[in-house]
């Protein structure tokens, strides 16, 4: 009966009413079925936005300061990586409209990092989407009590186990600054230490503030070893004390320090190099406007001291070395076990000079005495290196003067890098004309954008493009009649086809190719005399980048080449037609040789005949039979000679080299640069040579 009322009741209540009424009683439902099961709606929506979950025990809701108990956060293999067992969270209601919470108390939290087997920290797996957006802090205030950090490297044969305990720290922010003020206090058995930072910068001026106070901080070898996360770096324990304080806008000009630090470790090393650092001991020391840092340590068997010195307004260091040559370049592992040839480098008095300051910014110049270095008969004679940084804009340039087997080069770079933008200008010239080292001149553009790298190269020799994404590591380089897709992770060229058009040696030359699968098709390539049209080199074949093998045959017509060989003209001419290839790791070319020319210092002409040539390894076998018109030295000229040669194990055997008149026949050792030989004149006369 009472249900009958009570229905007839709600029946007589005005529609406007009752459909509020309800939507209200619906809202209440689902707001109280939600509450009921806060705690588990939690834990179900992180695991949506991280490859985890949080865990809540209990969640105590107050209007103004909800608490959470007995926190926790695993990451996907059920491993905790956050607990506390209380946080409170103070939210003003002017803050709540705004999403936004005033104050978050965090008590007697445990943090476990973790590095796995790979190298890769725990923390970093979490978050299952990557933003380019610059962080949001949706917190005014942390206040971190009692907080103990536990932290594990499982790159280490017996797993590292190391703890910080004791970490008091109060952070504030604001909806501009992730990190507006921050109070750290750490009170370890290994590490005493207060810091301070506060931020008062605004829209128009820059203002901070930071004191660094350390009582003790010993980093012992295996957990620097362990932060370091590289297998080839060897550390000693280090010893750190600080007391410093600074105030700075950010400009030179406004920069304040006051105080000292000092940084203490027995030895460093790095695996590829053979020896110890020892010794090391940093130092500074500051008094507002005027500072000095000192550097100590012991490199190569010597004492170093380096110095930086912060004085009106300006940075200065100089940093010598005295010599690098091959006793040093040799304690370099991946250098000695090339087995180079160092015996030739000595170069000493190298300096560099570092400054910075609001005026000029960052510069850094360094210079050398080469002494005429060598190495693989390149000479260096002088190097000059300029580095300047300043507003946003990175310059380099070099100047390197060298002698490449005797001919004397000239090399300048120029690199210019603002934001995305890098300017490059490369030129490799002699400062005599037309030398057998053709000058090389070549501007690039490169633009760094976010996905792309897209580069702009051209040179007096050939001109291309190339695009290259980023995320799938494919690079595509083309130009106005030829395209190339290369992929660089697996070092692989995909495919391609065209012409590609360049110069050298004042000819207009161009390759016709296809390619697919690291595989080319030569269909020619061409050589040709831009003055003479007829006199060319054509050669036609195919190449496996996978596994070197190639087949070239080629015909030469009238080709020739005049070039500068230090003092003397170089004038070689020839016809001809021979094949090359590679083949299972056995080089091989053989070939007709037709009216071959060579002019230098004294003048050849006309040689005909044949060649062969094998190299196996190291190991190379050639063979030389032809004949010769004439042989001319200034105002001699010997005519109608017969020439067989053959090279073998570094030994050249001129088996026959006569006319009518003259015969000869020689061994000539490459290593030891001896000669045994034995000549017959039969006659000789002025007649004979055409000497009038």
């Amino acid at each position: 009966m009472e249900q009958y009322i009570m229905l007839n009741t709600l029946k007589k209540i005005p529609k406007k009413i009752s459909i509020p009424l309800s939507i209200f009683a619906v809202i209440v439902f689902i707001i109280t079925v939600i509450l009921l099961n806060l705690e588990k709606i939690v834990e179900k929506v992180s695991t949506r936005f991280i490859n985890g979950r949080v865990v809540v025990e209990d969640i105590d809701l107050s209007f103004s300061k909800p608490v959470i108990k007995n926190i926790t956060l695993y990451d996907d293999k059920n491993n905790v990586l956050f607990n506390s067992p209380e946080v409170i969270a103070d939210i003003s209601f002017k803050n709540l409209v705004k999403g936004r919470i005033d104050e978050l108390d965090v008590n007697s939290a445990v943090v476990n990092v973790a590095r796995d087997k790979d190298g890769i920290i725990n923390f970093t797996k979490l978050s299952k989407t990557k933003s380019e957006e610059k962080p949001k802090n949706p917190i005014d205030k942390i206040v971190a009590s009692n907080v103990e950090v536990n932290y594990e490297d499982y790159t280490f044969p017996t797993k590292l186990e190391r703890k910080i305990e004791n970490i008091n720290a109060i952070v504030t922010a604001s909806k501009e600054k992730l990190v507006e003020t921050a109070d750290i206090d750490i009170k370890d058995k290994n590490i005493e230490l207060k810091t301070l930072f506060k931020d008062e910068s605004n829209d128009k001026l820059a203002s901070l503030q930071a004191k660094l106070k350390i009582d003790k901080f010993l980093l012992d070898k295996d957990l620097l070893k362990s932060l370091a996360n590289n297998k080839k770096l060897h550390f000693s324990d280090v010893n750190i004390t600080s007391d410093l304080f600074l105030k700075t806008d950010k400009t030179m000009k406004n920069t304040n320090i006051i105080g000292n630090l000092d940084i203490i470790s027995d030895f460093f090393r790095y695996d590829d190099v053979d020896t110890d650092i020892k010794n090391i001991k940093l130092s500074g020391k500051f008094n507002g406007r005027d500072g000095e840092a000192n550097l100590g340590l012991n490199i190569f068997g010597t004492n170093k001291d380096f110095s930086l010195t912060y004085k009106d307004e300006e940075l200065n260091s100089v940093i010598n070395f005295d010599r690098v040559d091959e006793n040093i370049l040799n304690k370099i592992i991946p250098i000695r076990e090339k087995k180079l040839d160092l015996k030739n480098i000595n170069i000493e008095d190298i300096k560099t000079i570092v400054h910075y300051s609001d005026n000029r910014g960052l510069s850094i110049k360094t210079t050398m005495k080469p002494n005429n270095s060598e190495f693989k008969g390149i000479e260096l004679n002088d190097f000059n290196l300029y580095i300047s940084s300043k507003a946003g804009k990175n310059n380099l340039s070099a100047r390197i003067l060298t002698k490449i087997k005797g001919i004397t080069e000239n090399i300048a770079l120029s690199v210019e890098n603002q934001k995305t933008n890098t300017d490059i200008i490369l030129a490799l010239k002699s400062p005599v004309k037309d030398n057998i080292i053709p000058d090389i001149n070549i501007r690039g553009k490169i633009e760094n954008q976010k996905d792309i790298l897209k580069a702009n190269i051209d040179s007096n020799i050939v001109d291309f493009n190339m695009d290259y994404q980023k995320d799938k590591k494919l690079a595509k380089i083309y130009g106005n009649k030829f395209t190339i897709n290369y992929d660089v992770d697996k070092k692989k060229l995909t495919d391609g086809k065209g012409k590609i058009p360049f110069e050298i040696y004042h000819t207009g030359n161009y390759l016709d190719f296809t390619a697919k699968d690291n595989k080319i098709e030569i269909k020619e390539l061409k050589l040709a005399d831009k003055s003479n049209k007829n006199n060319t080199f054509i050669a036609k074949g195919n190449a496996n980048l996978d596994n070197g093998e190639f087949s070239l045959n080629y015909e030469g017509k009238a080709t020739s080449i005049k070039r500068k060989v230090k003092e003397n003209d170089l004038i070689l001419s020839f016809d001809g037609k021979g094949k090359i290839e590679n083949k299972k790791n056995i080089l091989t070319s053989q070939g007709n040789i037709e009216n071959l020319s060579l002019e230098y210092i004294g003048k050849i002409e006309k040689i005909n005949g044949t060649y062969n040539f094998k190299k196996v390894g190291k190991d190379i076998e050639a063979n030389l039979n032809t004949k010769i018109a004439s042989i001319g030295y200034d105002k001699y000229k010997f005519e109608n000679f017969n020439l067989v040669v053959n090279y073998s194990g570094n030994q050249v055997k001129i088996k026959d080299f006569s006319n009518n008149l003259i015969s000869l026949k020689a061994d000539y050792n490459v290593d030891s640069q001896k000669i045994n030989s034995n000549v017959s004149i039969n006659r000789l006369t002025n007649k004979d040579v055409y000497l009038s």
